[in-house]
């Protein structure tokens, strides 16, 4: 993935650099590095993947949500 495309979907997120880089959870240089020669294939998944939660308007959940104790409710047979 090239800068160009990087751009494309931080813009189309309506993120800044400094959000999209803490989103993605890396540095800022590594941001900086992908933006100029192009991401890694683990970094280019991780910006699709991104892309793809928000743009699905939040069907998909935030890693580490948890639903509660009703999860669980109902799972099993009563004898």
């Amino acid at each position: 993935m090239d800068g160009r495309k990087i751009d494309w979907i931080r813009k189309e997120l309506g993120m800044s650099w400094v959000e999209f880089h803490r989103e993605l959870g890396i540095s800022r240089m590594t941001l900086f590095r992908c933006r100029k020669e192009g991401a890694p294939r683990l970094i280019s998944l991780a910006i699709l993947g991104l892309w793809y939660s928000r743009k699905m308007g939040g069907l998909l959940e935030a890693p580490g949500a948890t639903h509660g104790k009703g999860a669980l409710k109902g799972s099993g047979k009563k004898s």
